[in-house]
């Protein structure tokens, strides 16, 4: 069969248009959407909590809530009305409906023998950091720097960790073995899952106000982040004092309230009426003292619970119980770049790590330089932290090394 040229001219038209159409039909698409699909667990994701992961990003809050990350596109302009009817319709996956203990548990808690050891004595600072069952390792990291023994007596502080309980047997098995030999971590009697996260930040509360209500600095953090531990000590001392009644920590300010069903930050219309949060720190690393955490906890037995952790408990409970905030925004770190050479210099006192390499040698690495650094620069301290038998080791010699490395072009004198 032959066409005309003018036939398949208009073929070749039609062809053209029809796929030119699908572009633009897709552009539109992917700009109309609520939030990009890695944003966006499935619906059946969404209607199914259990099959959500064991755990959310213990590495900081639910993922800050600044206004860049936002969904974009005509949902961006929902008004407050709306969003509220489609909540009150389509409902939130993930609700807490109270803070008390898990029902028929005749124990809410168990584990930290060696915390409660220490909390008996006299205590400058205690750590609180957020971990889950399955992150040894990170626990590891932590133990081998700024909570080795050594350290912990130098600088008057101890840790304790916060899981929940886990399903599989395995990892339950190793985590019940690593509390009963560490001493440091406490289980709170619930499954670790996405809705843990506020039982084990307002449970790690209470743990704490009952076993050690002595401490005078609380520094709230999770399993990956790094500490400057001499900027962190001078802080604590000088500028903590100035408004001991307020945390400190990373602000987010004028965030709005998800109230997509889709979104793992959706908070139900009922659990929290407003349209936007009151301001909040990033659960990644706050400071406060022990007071201020006694007033928050207070006020949980007052405000209705919602699941976002970080904005519940120092946006919400902070706000009835008028503890302010304090910026100290500049003074953290949370960009996947080297923060080695910055650290060295104090301009960070936290820093966050994404990759397995940074939680590991990255940090052993930068936790002896700091070490190496103020032995230096401090020579006729009688009292200083001599850790020095370390680098004889042959981890941390090849760590040193790397790190030199990654500094050899930088204006840091080794």
């Amino acid at each position: 069969m032959k066409f005309s040229e003018s036939k398949l001219k208009s073929a070749f038209r039609f062809i053209t248009a029809m796929a030119l159409g699908s572009i633009l039909l897709a552009v539109w698409q992917m700009e109309t959407k609520a939030a990009p699909p890695s944003l966006r667990p499935s619906v059946e994701q969404a209607q199914a909590p259990q099959a959500m992961p064991s755990r959310m990003n213990e590495s900081g809050p639910l993922l800050p809530f600044s206004p860049s990350a936002a969904p974009e596109g005509d949902n961006a302009t929902v008004s407050a009305s709306d969003k509220s009817r489609n909540a009150a319709n389509e409902g939130c996956p993930f609700r807490v409906s109270s803070l008390d203990g898990p029902a028929g548990n005749s124990s809410w808690h168990s584990g930290g023998w060696a915390v409660r050891r220490r909390c008996s004595q006299s205590l400058d600072t205690l750590f609180f950091v957020h971990t889950a069952p399955s992150h040894w390792q990170n626990r590891a990291h932590l133990r081998a720097t700024f909570f080795e023994e050594a350290a912990m007596t130098y600088f008057n502080w101890a840790v304790v960790f916060f899981i929940g309980e886990q399903d599989d047997p395995t990892v339950s098995l190793w985590t019940k073995l690593e509390a009963e030999v560490m001493g440091d971590i406490v289980t709170l009697g619930y499954n670790d899952t996405i809705l843990s996260l506020l039982h084990k930040f307002v449970g790690g509360m209470r743990w704490v106000l009952e076993y050690c209500p002595n401490v005078s600095s609380i520094v709230k953090m999770d399993d990956d982040v790094g500490v400057h531990p001499f900027e962190l000590r001078r802080y604590l001392h000088e500028e903590l004092p100035l408004k001991s009644g307020d945390l400190h920590c990373y602000v987010w300010l004028r965030n709005t309230v998800y109230r997509e069903p889709q979104s793992r930050f959706c908070v139900h219309v009922e659990d929290l009426p407003q349209d936007n949060y009151p301001l909040f720190c990033s659960g990644r690393s706050i400071i406060m003292t022990i007071d201020t955490m006694r007033k928050l906890y207070k006020a949980s037995s007052i405000v209705k619970p919602q699941p976002i952790d970080d904005a519940y408990v120092t946006g919400q409970l902070a706000l009835l119980a008028n503890v302010g905030h304090v910026f100290i925004n500049a003074r953290i770190e949370w960009s996947d770049s080297d923060k080695t050479e910055p650290m060295l210099d104090g301009k960070f006192l936290f820093t966050h790590e994404y990759f397995d390499y940074g939680l590991s040698i990255e940090r052993r690495a930068q936790w002896g330089l700091l070490l190496w650094q103020y032995r230096m620069e401090h020579t006729n301290d009688t009292n200083h932290l001599d850790l020095s038998d370390r680098f004889y080791s042959n981890m941390y010699r090849r760590d040193f090394e790397n790190t030199r490395r990654y500094l050899q072009d930088a204006s840091v004198l080794l």
